[in-house]
């Protein structure tokens, strides 16, 4: 079928053929692009202009919708045979489809930048290319009786209208992306940044989901420029007994093999259970304030550590928020700096954002009584946030939380299939001697980051505090009737049940999962600490097992069965990554090769 209007005919094959460049084909295809668009934009604009009866205002629709359906499918044709010519040239992807996409792209935004409707044809089966050909029109002089039956046509909304608008502004550079959800729906916003983005960047998101979410709890609280949404497999895992009650404990994880390990670990505390609960609960922010002289810096530490002035501190700092409690007051002298680190109770909130306002207020206050310091910055890096940090291992930061269990030995040797003896060895030679000679920062554990990641993924929590809340010591201990004893003491997990990732709806199901969602009704800070000791049970859980199957010399198999993927490169991929490879001499040839050396002439 020959496409109305269309100055690319059958010969499209020898047209490519002749180009041998391939940016010159580009050009000569978006020259195409422009002129089939000019001469669609002429002929609607023509026939819009011209006066039409009742009989032949149905026929004329009809036609010129049948040009844009056979201008989209001219480019649709096009865009697969340029596909392919890139393709040879190894510059995109033959089952990518990634240019055709591009193409049908670039005629939505003629069409709607021309407030022109457009109509969808699936044109991948020979039924709907023959459903193009010419119709068998009514002579209108003849039929006059009879009326064209009304074609379907999709009006335009005022949304789409501003929506058309507004990419076009983008485009044209008079418009900042980041500022789209003051101009339209935050769902809007994220289709027409992720167009822009695409566009300009000459890239495609076609992977990367954005509809069905709700952006309205995104916005102003947990993402900018939002283009979408991350899909991370969940999973659970359980029945994890913790203080004689059974849990089921989600986990986001894109690593194959530790939810499984983590099973395995909550089945060996089945019987026993674990027993868990928080021994400190405070959150800190350390601003850092600068004197002339040391002296100085001595006179305001005593002055702070003054009963009464504390109280006009802590009074300033209460301020802020009904949550927000005042218990500890650190200041350090280092130099003509002083760093003072407030520790707070935030309630259910994890409080980074409360105690930073809150210790606003209280340095204001202090800077209005004292004048002969500077104020640097709220935060000196002694509070310390987001950071492995010994401050936050020896004083604590966020909830203090400790978990142990005991184990028989048959259920060691049963579920874990290794010995007591074993074990105890391997976590003194591991976790002991091995992370302090490493010189680790609250390492001293086996893998305690895996199951703090993945819960926090899960749960909304603040993903780049797994460098701080992961920190755990695991000790292992064989006890006088021949058990094992395991324990877990982590003095950093900076959770919250309230504010931040915690308000998304998928985010609030896992925590609903734990019963720790939202505000503890009667004991504010309650599910905040619940969920921090869920995480501990679960880390004991998960270190018991990977340490049995270092034991028993199971880990490398469990990894390769669980967490190796199967999906292959493609050939010519590794085609190219093995010419690359230089030939080497086999290894006892290169042995051979090197001479004796008589030692004792040499020494």
């Amino acid at each position: 079928m020959e496409p109305e209007g269309n100055a690319i005919d059958n010969s499209i094959d020898n047209i490519i053929d002749s180009f041998t460049d391939t940016k010159d084909f580009q050009r000569f295809v978006v020259k195409q692009l422009v002129e089939q668009r000019d001469l669609l934009n002429q002929s609607v604009s023509q026939n819009n202009n011209k006066p039409m009866t009742s009989n032949d205002s149905g026929l004329q629709l009809a036609m010129d919708q049948r040009k844009k359906v056979n201008f989209k499918m001219t480019l649709l044709d096009l865009g697969v045979k340029v596909q392919d010519v890139l393709a040879e040239h190894g510059i995109v992807a033959k089952d990518g489809h990634k240019l055709t996409k591009d193409f049908m792209d670039l005629v939505e935004f003629w069409n709607t930048g021309n407030k022109m409707t457009t109509f969808s044809i699936d044109c991948s089966s020979e039924d709907s290319r023959d459903s193009l050909d010419e119709p068998d029109f009514v002579d209108a002089e003849t039929q006059t009786d009879i009326e064209p039956e009304p074609q379907p046509t999709v009006a335009p909304t005022e949304e789409d209208d501003k929506s058309s608008e507004v990419l076009q502004k983008l485009m044209a550079g008079k418009e900042k992306h980041r500022n789209l959800e003051k101009l339209v729906t935050p769902s809007k916003a994220v289709e027409l940044r992720r167009k822009y983005v695409e566009r300009v960047g000459k890239l495609s998101m076609d992977k990367l989901p954005f509809e069905n979410y709700n952006y309205d709890q995104v916005i102003n609280a947990c993402c900018e420029n939002v283009i979408g949404y991350m899909p991370i497999p969940v999973g659970v895992v359980g029945p994890l007994r913790m203080n004689s009650e059974s849990i089921y404990v989600p986990m986001a994880t894109t690593e194959g093999a530790l939810l499984a390990s983590a099973n395995r670990g909550c089945t060996a505390l089945a019987v026993g259970g674990v027993s868990a609960f928080v021994e400190k609960d405070g959150m800190t922010r350390a601003p850092v304030i600068e004197f002339e002289r040391l002296q100085q810096a001595h006179k305001f530490k005593e002055w702070v550590l003054e009963t009464s002035n504390f109280q006009k501190i802590k009074e300033a700092f209460q301020s802020t928020s009904r949550f927000v409690r005042l218990v500890e007051l650190n200041v350090d002298i280092q130099g003509r700096y002083v760093h003072l680190r407030f520790v707070a109770q935030t309630g259910d909130a994890m409080g980074m954002n409360m105690i930073s306002k809150a210790t606003e207020a209280a340095m204001n206050m202090i800077d209005r009584t004292i004048h002969n310091f500077k104020y640097i910055s709220i935060s000196g890096n002694q509070c310390a946030d987001k950071k492995a940090a010994a401050v936050n291992w020896i004083k604590g930061r966020g909830k203090t939380v400790h978990a142990d269990a005991v184990l028989s030995a048959k259920t060691v040797e049963e579920v874990l299939k290794t010995r007591v003896d074993e074990m105890v060895s391997l976590g003194t030679a591991k976790l002991l001697v091995g992370s302090s000679s490493g010189i680790t920062i609250g390492g001293w554990n086996a893998h305690a980051a895996n199951v703090v990641a993945a819960i926090f993924l899960a749960t909304g929590q603040d993903a780049a505090q797994v460098v701080s809340s992961s920190m755990c010591i695991t000790l292992l201990k064989k006890t006088a009737a021949g058990d094992l004893h395991v324990s877990c003491s982590m003095k950093c997990v900076e959770v919250g049940t309230v504010g931040g990732g915690t308000i998304l709806e998928a985010q609030r199901s896992a925590l609903n999962m734990l019963n720790c969602a939202g505000s503890h009704p009667t004991k504010p800070g309650a599910n905040a600490q619940r969920l921090a000791m869920v995480i501990c049970s679960t880390v004991l859980a998960g270190e018991l097992s990977l340490l049995a199957g270092q034991c028993s010399k199971d880990l490398v198999k469990s990894h390769l069965k669980l967490n190796r993927s199967t999906a292959s490169l493609p050939r010519i991929v590794e085609e190219n990554l093995i010419s690359r490879i230089p030939e080497q001499k086999p290894l006892e040839r290169a042995y051979k090769s090197i001479a004796p050396v008589n030692c004792s002439s040499t020494f």
